[in-house]
């Protein structure tokens, strides 16, 4: 095994340890009054960025990538990208999973400014369903 895999390997097994230790240890919801704890125009700034990254200019990204790199593969992606984003959609009205603001109602939340103020559909992610979606379907047309 090349020291690159062996790096990969140590990186997520420590990713894993960190996640299962703060599943673990905290309730529900204590980590995001603890991020709330630490909030700042700057950040609320940088996430909201990087939450827009992820809810569109990677996916316009995948489809020119699949566009250039397997044409002929481009309506399947398309369509498949379609039909998860309906199931996660519908899964998100279905089981109406309240978001922080609602579910702290009695906590001092701060909601970003100028966002919409969600208060049901936070599960499933959808920017979760995506990059799975991106990352299978990159594993089944570039297996190696």
């Amino acid at each position: 095994m090349n020291a690159f895999k062996s790096l990969y390997y140590a990186l997520y097994g420590l990713f894993v340890a960190t996640i299962v230790f703060l599943m673990t240890s905290m309730s529900k919801g204590d980590e995001i009054l603890w991020i709330n704890d630490y909030r700042s125009p700057l950040l609320d700034t940088v996430f909201s960025g990087l939450s827009f990254l992820g809810e569109y200019i990677v996916v316009i990204f995948f489809g020119f990538f699949i566009l250039w790199k397997k044409r002929g593969y481009f309506g399947v992606a398309l369509l498949s990208y379609l039909v998860q984003t309906f199931i996660v959609q519908g899964l998100k009205k279905w089981t109406a999973m309240p978001r922080p603001l609602a579910y702290f109602k009695t906590q001092d939340l701060i909601p970003i400014a100028n966002t919409k103020i969600l208060l049901a559909g936070s599960m499933p992610s959808g920017h979760t369903a995506t990059i799975f979606f991106i990352t299978s379907f990159c594993l089944y047309l570039f297996k190696t």
